[in-house]
Formats: structure tokens, sequence, C-alpha cells
């Protein structure tokens, strides 16, 4: 079923890719992208209405999570000004792997510039012991350090 979801969400995220790049071949990158944006926001306007009626208004409601939101919101304009920009002018088959990268190196930042610690599971992925394959024994004895073998008993084999 996962291979169904991932083979699905790379044709649309291909479709979209094409899509971009129809759509910034003969109008302006800053046209396009503000669409883009203000449809995004029409989408969201109900989440964001909600969560006004609620009493959330940012980061803690105070002054430095607002100056936060700020600074995430320039870097993150100057990554979509980049990246329309990029498949305006490249050719999609490379503009379209390296905006797939970019998760992957928001890791790497998060992990170099700010220093946080990767998740567990990614951990546990990564360094997952490899299987060995199973009905081989091997007897394995040990080198001295005169560079004998060293004695073990026959109990002690262990698979490769």
């Amino acid at each position: 079923m996962w291979v169904l979801l991932a083979t699905l969400s790379a044709l649309c995220l291909g479709f979209y890719d094409v899509m971009k790049k129809l759509s910034v071949e003969r109008n302006s990158v800053l046209g396009v992208l503000f669409l883009n944006t203000l449809f995004g926001a029409m989408l969201m306007c109900p989440v964001i209405i909600i969560g006004l009626a609620h009493g959330n208004y940012g980061l803690g409601n105070t002054l430095e999570g607002h100056g936060a939101i700020l600074l995430k919101s320039f870097i993150v304009l100057s990554s979509w000004l980049l990246g329309y920009a990029s498949i305006k002018h490249l050719p999609l088959t490379i503009a379209g792997p390296v905006n797939a990268s970019r998760p992957v190196l928001v890791l790497v930042g998060a992990l170099a510039i700010l220093g946080r610690r990767p998740p567990r599971i990614l951990v546990a992925l990564l360094h997952k012991p490899r299987r060995q394959p199973r009905g081989l024994l091997v007897q394995t004895q040990p080198l001295a350090l005169d560079g004998h073998r060293c004695h073990r008993p026959r109990s002690r084999q262990r698979p490769l």
C-alpha cells in the first residue's frame, strides 16, 4: 500500500512542478508567487479566523514571537522566489530534484546551524544493524598478539 501512496505522491509532485513551470514560463515570477500565496491564504482563512476567535495571536502573543514569525516569513519568501526563478530559468529535470531535496537540506541546516538533535526514529533507521545470512556457520578464531590462532570452543561458532 505504501508503494502505491508513494507513487501517487511522486505523480502529484511531478504534476505540480510541471504546472509551476508552465505558469512562470510566460509570466513574471512575482506575479505567479503572489497569486499562489493569495489562493493559499484564502484556503487557510477559516483556520486563521478560528484561531483568532479563540485568542491565538501568534507565538506566545509576544513581540518576540511575532518577530520570529516575521523573520521566518522573509526566509520563506526568499526561498520561494529563488525556487520559482530556478524553475523558470532551469530545465525541469534539474530544478525538480533540487526542489525535492529541500527537506534534507532543512534537516542538515537544523542539525548544523541550530544544533538540533535528529529524531529518534531517524537515528534508529540509520543505525539499524545489518542482518546476516542464516544457515552458514563459520568458525572464526581470533589471532593472539604473537600471530598464532587462539583456541575457541566449537560452541562459540557464529553465523556469517
